[in-house]
């Protein structure tokens, strides 16, 4: 059978494990209960693919869940990155206009789409190759700028109405692809 507790001369605890290879080393998933016997508060364990996973409950209800291969998530609160007072479901604190965040796609195109209660996409923000702008619900270009060469307002799946090129010269109501 394994070790149930193993102490070796260089300080190392081994729990489940007769070999232990750090300061403690435990074979088998570890609840801990800071202040309330039994109430699991942390929980370091697998997933049913047997990959790392930490949960950490308020009560009886796992607020935040970190899988190292599979869906994580934080929902007791809010979440915040360069401060510790979000005001905001996630909040962003610091860095420039090209630094606080970065969303990369897996392709030449990328975005961020907006969602109601209901689930349905009200629109997104997109960025393709060179172009980047707002699509609407159909996913249609409302507003496309394309880098150093136009900006056009568009409605009614992409129907351009307004377009102002490099050269400042503004094109209201017919397509100019100059």
């Amino acid at each position: 059978p394994p070790a149930r507790l193993s102490i070796k001369a260089d300080g190392k605890v081994g729990i489940g494990s007769a070999s232990p290879g750090a300061a403690l080393d435990v074979a088998g998933a570890v609840h801990i209960s800071p202040d309330t016997v039994g109430a699991n508060t942390f929980r370091f364990t697998t997933n049913a693919a047997n990959d790392g996973r930490i949960l950490i409950k308020s009560s009886s209800t796992d607020k935040v869940d970190i899988q190292a291969n599979g869906d994580s998530y934080f929902t007791g609160g809010r979440v915040g990155i360069g401060t510790n007072s979000p005001d905001s479901k996630l909040e962003i604190a610091g860095g420039g206009y090209n630094s606080s965040l970065k969303i990369k796609g897996s392709g030449a195109a990328t975005g961020i789409q907006f969602e109601d209660s209901d689930g349905n996409t009200d629109g997104y923000v997109y960025a393709a190759g060179l172009s980047v702008g707002l699509l609407d619900a159909g996913a249609d270009w409302t507003i496309q700028c394309k880098n150093d060469d136009y900006i056009r307002f568009c409605t009614n799946g992409s129907t351009e109405h307004m377009r102002i090129n490099s050269a400042g010269t503004v094109n209201i109501g017919s397509p100019n692809t100059s």
